[in-house]
């Protein structure tokens, strides 16, 4: 069975927070996370939480889920790159 849904997230704050109550429930059950076309356009509010709502989402996420971002490559590689920074460092790598 394959079930899409689509539910509005705030990345400047983090999963937990009220008013990502709707969508982080059923994030850390998904297999794929699709992340299209929002690092760059919220790069700055999500900078200034320090990418909690990123880190959150590397650490509830399931065992095994994929996670896809799409976005600008010229405008945002250097944005992936701290994004990847940040939800490693919830790993613990």
């Amino acid at each position: 069975e394959v079930t899409l849904d689509f539910a509005p997230c705030d990345v400047g704050v983090s999963c937990d927070s009220r008013s990502n109550e709707k969508a982080s429930p059923d994030l850390f059950l998904a297999d794929l996370i699709i992340f299209a076309y929002v690092c760059h356009e919220t790069s700055e509010v999500a900078r200034s939480s320090d990418f909690a709502f990123y880190r959150g989402v590397s650490k509830g996420a399931k065992k095994g889920a994929v996670l896809l971002f799409m976005d600008v490559m010229g405008h945002s590689q250097a944005l992936f790159n701290e994004i990847y920074l940040a939800m490693r460092s919830e790993l613990g790598e």
